[in-house]
């Protein structure tokens, strides 16, 4: 190692590994390090050896320093020092805040308190005054700079009760309270906005939005006034408090499902986001035409009582069919009676006789049905055919070939396996598409199947067609059971 003898104010230009200089008017000592590249710092003008100008926080100046910051105890703080290797403790200088409205409450907080009636806080400079503490206590009447009084009466707690209050002096009839009410029980929590009292006070409670409008309102009489009511939960109106006014009273979460007043003596019920069902004197009636159902297949009502006229396009279960008759002639020839099946064999008997034609089918494979959904049998089976009624291009049908028109007994057989979902089962009987000449109706057995047999005559002119078809309340399917299943017959009287 070389020795050093450098001594000046300027860094040397040629250095080596671990070479010494000192800077006299910087009073530090400075080591080149070890590959040469970088020097050590040692030492500096005053500061016991560290440099003299880093920012130091001091509780006194020193000349030999140039970048330190002094610590002093500012307006109502006070500085203990407990000397070297002790503490250094800034407290609240609570006689500083003497005759300010702020003391000390013996517990360590500082407590705001008017010293005398009249004083009071106020914000200095048109800035507002904030207050951030739990509870502030008056005695006497106060005012707050900024904040509207009645009377120079602002009570932020009126000491009667546990429950803090802001209680707004409104001239000689009493005072608007505001207040979280404490104990136990239902209305724990709830927060109370009491009206004044008083004989000639008829003050309203009235909350309003930015444009001015009562959004809510609530009379000294215990009526209840709002534009609209929106509520994730439950509302509860006590039965001396009378509901006015409200434009809508939504009910669910999207507010999409509504009450509301659509014009005058109006109501409408609204449910996801239209118009379902109106209410006005004398009349409940859909919004829209054919649009609404009164229950379903599995929400059906018990009894319906009408003291009038009830007017409709079909009845699903019965259709058109309004009499069984057991008129033996069949004299009626009406479409909308049904024979008895000792009305068809009297008619039957009493014309048997010559040579008579007919045709049988069945359905040898399942068949799936619809609940509620009129589903025609298509037969896959010609058990027997006179004259050509039935074809495998129409297995729905027997259709009347040329030049045998005439009255036929149409015979249709459809057996239901037992079912706890069902109430009902039916077969229909129609003549060319549109016009019902039969229903057979029985209710749905838990455990034995039923047969529902199904006998018309009637007559047919040459082309003309019949089929089959059954309906109930539920979707399932049929098994087919050889031809004991589902099979049809028709033969000419």
């Amino acid at each position: 190692m070389q020795n050093f003898d450098f001594c000046a104010t300027v860094e040397p230009t040629r250095t080596w590994p671990y070479m010494l200089w000192i800077n006299p008017q910087e009073q530090r000592l400075r080591v080149r390090g070890a590959q040469d590249d970088d020097w050590i710092v040692i030492g500096g003008s005053g500061g016991g050896g560290a440099p003299s100008d880093a920012p130091y926080l001091v509780l006194a100046l020193d000349p030999d320093l140039s970048a330190e910051r002094r610590l002093i105890a500012g307006d109502g703080l006070q500085a203990t020092d407990a000397g070297p290797n002790g503490d250094y403790t800034l407290n609240i200088d609570v006689s500083d805040f003497a005759g300010t409205g702020l003391e000390d409450d013996g517990a360590e907080n500082l407590r705001i308190a008017a010293a005398a009636a009249g004083d009071g806080l106020q914000g200095g400079g048109g800035d507002a005054l904030a207050v951030d503490t739990t509870v502030v206590r008056t005695s006497g009447d106060q005012t707050i700079a900024g904040v509207k009084t009645f009377q120079n009466d602002v009570v932020l707690d009126d000491g009667v009760g546990d429950s803090p209050k802001i209680q707004l002096v409104c001239g000689n009839d009493g005072a608007f309270q505001i207040w979280v009410e404490e104990g136990a029980g239902a209305s724990e929590n709830d927060l109370i906005i009491k009206s004044p009292g008083g004989p000639y006070n008829y003050a309203n409670v009235v909350i309003r939005n930015a444009s001015d409008d009562d959004v809510f309102r609530v009379t000294p009489y215990g009526s209840c006034y709002a534009q609209s009511f929106h509520a994730s939960g439950s509302i509860f109106v006590d039965v001396s408090v009378n509901l006015r006014g409200i434009a809508t009273l939504v009910l669910d979460a999207d507010y999409d499902s509504s009450i509301y007043a659509s014009a005058d003596d109006v109501i409408t019920v609204e449910a996801a986001g239209a118009d379902q069902i109106h209410i006005t004197d004398g009349k409940v009636y859909p919004d829209q035409d054919d649009d609404i159902d009164l229950g379903d297949a599995t929400h059906e009502f018990k009894n319906a009582y009408f003291d009038g006229t009830v007017y409709m396009d079909a009845i699903s279960m019965i259709n058109l069919i309004n009499e069984f008759s057991t008129d033996g002639t069949l004299a009626g020839n009406s479409n909308s009676a049904v024979p008895t099946e000792r009305a068809v064999k009297t008619y039957v008997d009493a014309h048997a006789g010559g040579t008579s034609e007919g045709a049988e089918v069945h359905r040898s494979t399942d068949i799936s049905y619809t609940g509620g959904a009129v589903t025609y049998v298509s037969f896959n089976v010609e058990d027997r055919d006179d004259a050509g009624f039935w074809a495998a291009g129409n297995p729905t049908r027997f259709t009347i070939p040329a030049g045998k028109a005439g009255w036929y007994a149409v015979n249709f057989v459809a057996s239901f396996v037992p079912s706890t979902n069902q109430d009902y089962c039916q077969t229909i009987i129609r003549a060319n598409g549109t016009t019902l000449i039969g229903v057979q109706f029985a209710n749905r057995d838990s455990t034995a199947a039923i047969n529902v047999t199904h006998t018309v005559v009637y007559y047919f002119s040459a082309g003309d067609y019949v089929e089959f078809a059954v309906n109930s309340d539920v979707s399932g399917t049929w098994t087919a059971d050889a031809k004991r299943s589902l099979y049809a017959r028709i033969s000419k009287l």
